[in-house]
């Protein structure tokens, strides 16, 4: 993986859990769920199940940024050997 993409990537996986804390924080009151691609659905969440799904996601997306993480500090140190 290219460094650059790396990098982005954890701005990108940091971003979506900020978000998701950001509607777990309001406590998804008033959220409606959507069917991708059909407009036409369109129904109040279930706030619990809707909570239970978020914090599911950010535990899967901080597993995945603490792996970012350690791929970085790898792609650090063979940088710093390299220039050494």
């Amino acid at each position: 993986m290219e460094l650059e993409k790396l990098l982005n990537e954890i701005r990108d996986v940091k971003n979506d859990i900020e978000r998701i804390e950001h509607v777990i924080y309001l406590k998804a009151d008033g959220l409606c769920i959507s069917v991708i691609n059909e407009p036409r659905f369109n129904a109040p969440a279930d706030n619990k199940f809707l909570i239970d799904a978020l914090n599911s996601k950010k535990i899967e997306l901080t597993k995945r940024l603490n792996e970012l993480n350690e791929a970085k500090q790898i792609s650090e140190k063979i940088i710093a050997g390299l220039i050494v």
